[in-house]
């Protein structure tokens, strides 16, 4: 071989590795730089969030096709393609209707782009079909489902911390996932190979607590009379422990666990300390009606735990104070709390205050109402007024509307715990007798809000969208359309196949290949505004944003694919991804 040749096998294999390294890592933005803030994306910036791995650049672009492997390409079949990786696509339901959009109104869930992807796996391991339901945090509710293979995955999720539950192969478990804006998570669960976590629940002098009620991975065991708990069975991972004991303030734990690990009480001991108590009122009402809702969060907010950044503050929160009264809240920890209020139709005075807890002590903090900035609306049908019509709204960006609920200013805020769905973001209600309702806005007005109402039979449904500046609305009701309409996304200047992995509101599709110049046709979609967002290797190659199905066929342009998604990748990578040319 000559020198030349040499060089050059040196060369290409050098540049291979590099960018079989590069694009196996994660971009990660930071908060600021997604669509979740009112200022636009810096283009091609790459920031590291807090907690998340390190940046890294795009990948690099792949070796092209030799001449024997364009041919093969030119003629290819759907069982014969030299791209390795699959072009992901992701669609999900955002509004069930179709809409006009007012003058400056942002599109439903526009800044909902963080991303998660996972499978589950059995003790043989096996692939479990099974479900991922946020039961805390900003995707409250959502539900994602495997598909055959284990697998689940959504790109249009809020940023934020959350706890999931996982139900597979009989099995139930729950973990924190923390969530950034434009970033990618992955939660790969297995239970071959579980661990044994044991542990000891002791007060501030070292004595042991019984009768402590521990919750390992949602499974719920009780300390001994010596304080000592064990849970078996546990996947790796980072398990959440949550600690409570009538009288102690409520703790909260995650922690580390390896594969085929057994941790011994004395290496995990979690400590608890007396209760403090806080008393929450509302004085003066100003003809307000229902009860107030008060979101509790370490003082100086979600960014600045303090002493409360490992208490489980979604144990407490929100806390509902009835209209006539006040509540107790109880189990929580030392330290300064502060105290957001909210009510349907008022504003809350002071819109936030701080209550100095200390354990064994009870602190009072009363506020009051004055009508406040507000959304009137009104449901009907043909036939008039709908009382009692279940009625949901959603600020179009709720990650915004969120930070300025809680009184913060920068998204990244949302990152440090837990939160519930702030009212003022999200909210669900029913109208009075003659078909009204009240919502209480963003408090700086600049929110666009998205009605959805139907009745209790559901039988007939109506949705509308509130522009900013505007404080009415008028939702009409029909019976739901069974149309469906179909998406036809073109992918230009390709040559040979190209694997497609497409996830349809949270459930992976099973994977196919794209025949050469054919479209990606999506049919059986439910009319109405869909989130889009199409990713390959990692990359974005669309960011994510709104597309109306109709009845007919909406046809949009993904636009210029990476050249690997095209050419495909050399011998060379796939046989170090394990693949040979067939």
């Amino acid at each position: 071989m000559s020198l030349r040749n040499v060089f050059l096998l040196t060369l290409t294999t050098g540049l291979g590795v590099l960018g079989f390294l590069l694009a196996s890592a994660d971009v990660v933005l930071s908060p600021e730089e997604g669509r979740g803030g009112d200022r636009p994306l810096a283009p091609g910036r790459v920031v590291a969030a807090a907690d998340d791995p390190p940046p890294v650049v795009r990948p690099i672009e792949l070796a092209p096709l030799d001449a024997r492997e364009r041919e093969i390409a030119a003629n290819a079949v759907p069982s014969e393609t030299t791209v390795i990786y699959p072009l992901e696509v992701d669609l999900t339901l955002g509004l069930s209707q179709e809409l006009d959009l007012p003058d400056g109104a942002e599109s439903i869930k526009s800044g909902a782009n963080a991303r998660l992807v996972g499978s589950l796996k059995g003790g043989r391991g096996q692939a479990l079909t099974g479900s991922v339901t946020f039961v805390h945090g900003p995707n409250e509710g959502r539900v994602l489902r495997t598909d055959s293979e284990g697998r689940f995955g959504a790109s249009d999720l809020w940023q934020g911390l959350s706890v999931v539950r996982v139900e597979a192969g009989g099995k139930t478990l729950q973990r924190e996932v923390p969530l950034a804006t434009l970033s990618s998570r992955e939660l790969h669960l297995n239970f071959a190979g579980a661990s044994t976590l044991s542990g000891k629940v002791q007060n501030v002098r070292g004595e042991p607590i019984s009768g402590a009620e521990v919750v390992v991975d949602g499974r719920v065991f009780y300390s001994n009379s010596e304080g000592l708990f064990t849970a078996a069975n546990v996947p790796a991972g980072t398990p959440l422990v949550t600690v409570t004991k009538a009288g102690y303030a409520h703790a909260r734990r995650s922690f580390g666990l390896g594969i085929r690990t057994t941790v011994l009480p004395e290496n995990f001991a979690i400590t608890l300390e007396e209760e403090a108590k806080l008393a929450l009122s509302v004085g003066r009402r100003a003809g307000a009606k229902g009860p107030s809702y008060a979101v509790l969060l370490p003082s100086g907010g979600p960014a600045y735990g303090g002493g409360g950044a490992g208490f489980p503050w979604f144990l407490v929160n929100p806390v509902e104070i009835p209209a006539s009264g006040s509540v107790t809240v109880g189990g929580l920890p030392r330290g300064p709390v502060s105290v957001r209020v909210f009510h349907r139709g008022a504003r809350v005075i002071p819109a936030g205050r701080t209550a100095h807890l200390d354990p064994g002590r009870t602190v009072s903090a009363e506020v009051d109402l004055e009508p406040g900035a507000s959304i009137v609306g009104r449901v009907v049908d043909a036939n008039g007024p709908v009382a009692d019509a279940f009625v949901t709204i959603e600020a179009a960006n709720q990650l915004v509307a969120t930070t300025r609920g809680i009184g913060e200013t920068n998204p990244r805020a949302t990152l440090g715990l837990v939160l519930p769905r702030i009212p003022t973001a999200r909210d669900e209600l029913h109208t009075d007798s003659k078909g009204r309702f009240t919502f209480s806005r963003d408090p700086r007005g600049k929110s666009t809000y998205y009605v959805r109402a139907r009745t209790r039979g559901g039988d007939r449904v109506g949705a509308a969208v509130v522009g900013p500046g505007r404080s009415e609305v008028l939702v009409t009701l029909a019976p739901p359309e069974d149309a469906s309409g179909s998406l036809r996304l073109e992918l230009p200047r390709r040559t040979q196949g190209l694997p497609i992995e497409l996830t349809i509101n949270g459930v992976p599709n099973e994977r196919e290949i794209l025949r050469p110049t054919e479209p990606l046709v999506i049919e059986g979609l439910e009319r109405g505004i869909w989130t889009l967002s199409v990713r390959w290797r990692g990359r974005i190659v669309r960011m994510p944003e709104t597309v109306t199905i109709t009845d007919e066929e909406t046809a949009q342009s993904v636009g210029a694919l990476p050249r690997g998604a095209i050419e495909g990748q050399s011998a060379e990578e796939r046989r170090r991804a394990g693949r040979g040319l067939r």
